[in-house]
This record gives C-alpha cells, structure tokens and sequence, in this order.
C-alpha cells in the first residue's frame, strides 16, 4: 500500500509491476490517470492499513498531512505487516507506533524519517527490535548527487535555449508535493 502518488510514490508503484503484486494508492491529489498509468489501485488510507502487508508512506510534508496517520489505523495493520516512513515524522504519533511494535510484536516499522531526526539515538523506538531507523538522507549520496546535479544543469540549459524544463515545478504544484 502506498500513501502518497508524487513522484517517489508513483516511481515505487511503477518498480513493483515488475513483482505482479496488487499495490492500493492513497492520493486524494493525483488524478486518475496516474493510477492507470501505474496500475495502482485507489484506496482510503485505511484500507490500506488494513488490507496490505506492506505500507509505505510518500505523503508530502504539509500542515494537512500532519498526524494523518492515526493510531486506528497503526493498530489495523495485520499481523507481520511492515510499515515504513519515509514521507515525514509529524504524519504519525511515534508514540502511537511505539505502542504498536509494543503490542503487535510481529509488525515491523523501517523508518528513514523522525519527528525529531537530530535527537534520534534518544527515540524510545530505538530500542525496539522490530524497529529499524536509517539516516535520513533523501536518497541524497554517492552516485545520485551527481544524477541530481545533472538534472539540475540539464534544465538550467533547456531554460537557457527558451525549452520548456522537463522537471517544471510551478507554485500551484507547491502546495500538494513534498
């Protein structure tokens, strides 16, 4: 289950087409035409956090997104489910998923963001075993800088010679992307 169609989320419901998996989408800002295009299936949230074995979060960083993710929902995950974060740490409560891996021992949690990522050796959740946190670095080292920094100059030079950019990022768009 994916929450969230931007570009992270519709790139990674593209790469599982390669494994016949069924993938539910959450995206009240995507059109339906990104759905087909991915072969996504639209869902509420919490059907996805009820039905899929894997939920992965891509929700924008915005004021309508924080604590989207309730500990209703957490708490419906099914048994051995995994829930990874890589959207924001305010979308949730990290007590309300301390309390789950508590609880529902074999539910796992990957978590590449937190609430509070500079005092994250201090994070109860640290201390879980069914619990893995990983720098958050936005995918952001090694070989992808220099992918970035391509694509960065390559619309530097499209602009330069009059082209449209192909990464165009307009202010209406601001308001619904991470």
């Amino acid at each position: 289950g994916l929450l969230g169609m931007g570009a992270v989320g519709r790139r990674v419901a593209d790469m599982l087409r390669a494994y016949e998996c069924t993938v539910l989408a959450c995206d009240p800002y995507a059109p339906v035409e990104v759905f087909e295009k991915t072969g996504a299936i639209p869902a509420t949230m919490e059907e996805i956090f009820r039905e899929c074995h894997i939920v992965s979060n891509h929700l924008p960083n915005l004021p309508a997104t924080c604590g989207v993710i309730t500990r209703e929902m957490l708490f419906s995950m099914r048994e051995g489910a995994t829930f990874l974060n890589t959207g924001r740490g305010p979308q949730l409560r990290e007590e309300d998923l301390y309390d789950l891996l508590r609880e529902k021992p074999g539910t796992t949690a990957l978590l590449d963001v937190l609430t509070d990522e500079a005092d994250s050796d201090e994070n109860p959740l640290n201390r879980l075993p069914n619990c893995f946190i990983t720098p958050h670095i936005a995918g952001s080292m090694g070989n992808e800088v220099h992918r970035m920094a391509r694509y960065m100059a390559d619309e530097f030079f499209r602009w330069q010679a009059g082209q449209k950019p192909m990464w165009q990022v307009t202010a209406e768009m601001l308001s619904t992307m991470a």
